[in-house]
């Protein structure tokens, strides 16, 4: 009687799904080029996007950052402040100061607009990495089976065809690296979806609550002509949130 791979044809394969394939190969009763058709059959389709393969927007985001962080540290209200009184306006210190205080600033909104695209970028990141690691997960289910069934072939076909069986082992060699690859793959996705969260996180925070506060207290200073005094609120509140900014956009990206 003829084993069920011996009546049918490699094409006889079709176009069938990897669980199909799966299904098929282990009702295989020995290893032959019908076999060696379903056991590539049974590797799921799935390419990672093209998007992952090029420099993260995190990248990005960190410099923009940096450059955040350095602008706000040449922003300094007290010098400003200091150089208001009569000989400096003498002498033109106090519009120098002033002029200098208002480039930084507008430096730095113009720093916080691109970081918004920036995080734009990032939020979408973080979407097909979801997406990308949910997919490798079901693959690796497939692919698991594939390999179970692919050993268990092999231990049952001591008389196969030594071509055929070479042809066989490789494709499951390949197979179990791919499995291997997968795994690592989904650690570093899942690690890389917490960073990006985190400096997401973070960067929300900065642009809907501190950055807007800080604006606002930078723009009082401006319209004040010198009218402000070391102590006076705003002067202080613009000071505490400029440091609020510093520490949460600097820890969001030492996580």
């Amino acid at each position: 009687m003829l084993n069920n791979s011996a009546t049918q044809s490699p094409h006889d394969v079709g176009h069938a799904d990897g669980a199909t394939a799966v299904a098929r190969l282990s009702s295989c009763s020995t290893i032959d080029d019908r076999a060696v058709a379903l056991l590539d059959a049974c590797v799921p389709p799935g390419r990672i996007n093209d998007e992952l393969l090029r420099t993260t927007p995190l990248s990005d985001l960190s410099s923009l950052i940096a450059q955040i962080v350095a602008m706000l540290r040449t922003i300094d209200v007290q010098q400003l402040l200091g150089k208001q009184l009569w000989y400096h306006r003498l002498i033109g210190a106090d519009i120098e100061a002033r002029l200098e205080f208002e480039l930084a600033s507008r430096n730095a909104s113009s720093v916080m607009t691109q970081l918004h695209d920036k995080h734009v970028e990032a939020e979408r990141l973080s979407q097909l990495i979801v997406r990308e690691t949910e997919m490798i997960g079901e693959q690796q289910d497939q692919l698991e089976q594939a390999i179970s069934v692919a050993r268990a072939l092999i231990r049952s076909s001591p008389s196969a065809d030594e071509y055929d069986k070479s042809r066989f082992e490789r494709r499951l060699a390949n197979m179990m690296a791919l499995h291997v690859a997968n795994g690592n793959t989904i650690k570093q996705f899942q690690m890389a979806h917490q960073t990006i969260t985190i400096v997401i996180d973070r960067y929300r925070d900065v642009d809907k609550l501190l950055f807007p506060l800080w604006q606002r207290n930078v723009a009082a200073i401006a319209q004040s002509d010198g009218r402000l005094s070391h102590d006076d609120a705003t002067v202080t509140q613009l000071q505490q949130v400029q440091n609020q900014i510093l520490e949460s956009i600097q820890s969001g990206t030492s996580q």
